[in-house]
């Protein structure tokens, strides 16, 4: 396996991205939008999200969509999307991927990081478990009073 790295995403990736998110069935994402239309402006628009393509050597595997706000002079990071092609998955580059943002984002100044995972997708919830990020029950039963109630919210500290 190659060093994993980052880059900003590019026009050219859109197709990239709409062939990844067309396959929630296997991906699982709890962010409730179904096809790629619906989420494609959120995902390449707005001046707090990062978006990053996953690169293992020179090839595109995936797709980092985050961001690092600040409330009371407290950065968290929230992760919104994280996914890997599956034709590239259990060879450690999500692995790799998400240790390399949390450190980016520590060194940013973030003390946590917060993400959803569809509640039926076991894979994922295991993936982040073993990164060391907890579930948050109380914060479920919230985001349920808004009509979220698929997303079981994870949270790791960093400091």
């Amino acid at each position: 396996m190659d060093e994993v790295s980052f880059r900003n995403v590019e026009t050219d990736d859109i197709a990239l991205l709409e062939y990844w998110y067309s396959m929630t069935d296997r991906l699982g994402y709890a962010t409730g939008f179904r096809n790629f239309a619906d989420v494609k402006d959120r995902l390449l628009s707005g001046p707090v999200i990062s978006r990053m393509i996953v690169i293992n050597g020179s090839q595109p595997v995936g797709f980092l969509c985050f961001e690092l706000r600040s409330l009371d002079r407290v950065k968290a990071a929230y992760i919104h999307i994280m996914m890997i092609d599956p034709l590239f998955q259990n060879r450690g580059i999500g692995t790799q991927a998400a240790e390399k943002l949390l450190k980016f984002l520590a060194s940013h100044g973030a003390s946590a990081v917060l993400l959803s995972v569809h509640r039926q997708n076991k894979r994922g919830l295991k993936f982040w478990e073993s990164l060391g990020f907890r579930q948050l029950p109380a914060m479920e039963k919230m985001t349920a009073f808004s009509g979220t109630n698929e997303a079981t919210i994870l949270q790791k500290s960093l400091t």
